[in-house]
């Protein structure tokens, strides 16, 4: 396995040497030593930029000759190109970790603008470690005290990735987790399908109790090992440079965070959380992509279908909906019916029906809840997210195409709006 320190030779860049170096020998990795000589506009050409790269080359080599003294594996390398470019395209297959330093302070400044480690940021496969305080990198990794990591977290399957990524740091030394949530309550309030007014002062109680469901759920999991906690915080907007804020008067020392890498538009990343992180903290930052060189191989692990979500309008089709997500169930599994009416007054005559759906299913942690609502769709997918489903089941009518487009589609209308996976589940007779 290897750890690849990128180097531009400033001070930020040796302080980040300093920190790969802990992490090679603690995880007894091969250290990489690595730098790209840019091209600039009017360079004439490869004869001018040779020397520049042999002279890098020869003095990174007498460092890496130092370190392998020390008892390390070291290999270095110098480049001619762009550092974003050629580093995916030269790094070992075996990278577990990229360390580089961040140039300048945060505070009221915009250091990362245009620099490498934003430019790596939106392109790596394996985590990326940003150095911007390595005494308290290199005094936890030699066990003089414990690491005060700040997990951000958004309850999104990035997220949920990064978090777990960052659990392995326990191998390396004693660590202290806090969970971050920043609630953006507008949001919060379409996603849950609430209404009246929305204040960022003063959240409201069910809002509040759901997200600490979620986070407590993911704070268990940290707990297993050491201590965890989690917290929620409220902004109306600049969530990244708020976790940084955050970050710093909890004193932490290293802030992870789950990169989507939506590269494909940079407009994104720019206003992504991530990119703001980067830019705002004072501390290390440890940027996790989702989009990884095994995600191939880790999207086959199976999902945890702790609550299915399984709407009906009590036709056959809807019914048989409710088979499947039956049939999907396991023992521990919670079941939840969902119906959605369009007034109060069909409440008691669907809550019979309904109770008779539920006496002929074999699964016994079932429930049903009924809905009001004139957007069956947007009901389905508020009460899922509200109940933290897993997925959701929802048959489809065998409308026609044409009515579909006038009417719209129920199955359809959840597909587009939920965020969390969906099984639809056809017609037989008209599929």
């Amino acid at each position: 396995m290897t750890i690849i320190c990128a180097t531009d030779f400033s001070q930020p860049a040796n302080d980040a040497l300093s920190v790969a170096v802990e992490l090679a020998k603690k995880r007894g990795e091969r250290l990489f030593l690595w730098h790209a000589v840019q091209p600039e506009a009017g360079d004439p050409g490869l004869p001018y930029v040779e020397p520049m790269r042999a002279d890098f080359a020869a003095y990174l080599e007498t460092e890496a000759e130092r370190l392998r003294k020390e008892g390390l594996v070291v290999a270095s390398e110098v480049v001619v190109g762009w550092p974003e470019h050629e580093l995916p395209a030269r790094m070992p297959s075996d990278t577990t970790l990229i360390v580089a330093g961040a140039r300048g302070h945060a505070r009221g400044t915009h250091w990362l603008v245009g620099s490498v480690v934003e430019r790596f940021a939106r392109v790596v496969t394996v985590p990326l470690l940003v150095v911007r305080d390595a005494p308290a990198l290199q005094q936890w990794l030699r066990g003089a005290h414990e690491l005060n990591v700040m997990v951000a977290t958004d309850l999104s399957a990035v997220s949920d990735f990064a978090l777990r990524r960052s659990l392995d740091l326990r191998e390396l030394g004693p660590c202290k987790f806090e969970l971050l949530y920043v609630e953006y309550p507008p949001a919060e309030h379409a996603r849950l399908g609430l209404a009246g007014p929305v204040s960022v002062h003063r959240a409201q109680r069910l809002v509040d109790d759901i997200l600490t469901r979620e986070l407590d759920r993911r704070a268990a999991l940290m707990q297993k090992d050491g201590e965890a906690t989690a917290r929620i915080t409220h902004t109306l907007g600049q969530t990244g440079s708020l976790i940084a804020l955050e970050a710093a008067e909890v004193h932490a020392d290293l802030i992870v965070v789950g990169s989507h890498q939506r590269k494909a538009l940079s407009r994104i990343w720019q206003g992504s959380i991530a990119h703001a992180v980067l830019h705002s903290a004072e501390t290390n930052v440890l940027l996790v992509p989702f989009h990884t060189a095994d995600e191939d191989m880790r999207a086959l692990e199976p999902p945890q279908l702790n609550t299915i979500v399984v709407a009906t309008d009590l036709s056959p089709c809807g019914n048989r909906a409710v088979a499947w997500a039956a049939a999907l169930a396991r023992p521990e599994t919670r079941l939840i019916i969902v119906t959605v009416v369009a007034s109060e007054r069909d409440t008691e005559n669907v809550a019979q029906k309904l109770e008779q759906v539920k006496g002929r299913l074999p699964a016994k942690n079932v429930s049903v809840v009924i809905t009001t609502g004139k957007d069956s769709a947007a009901a389905i997918c508020a009460t899922a997210e509200r109940l933290s489903a897993d997925a959701i089941v929802v048959g489809r009518h065998g409308a026609t195409r044409a009515a579909q487009l006038l009417f719209g589609s129920v199955a359809m209308g959840v597909l587009q709006r939920s965020h969390r996976p969906v099984l639809i589940v056809p017609d037989p007779a008209t599929s």
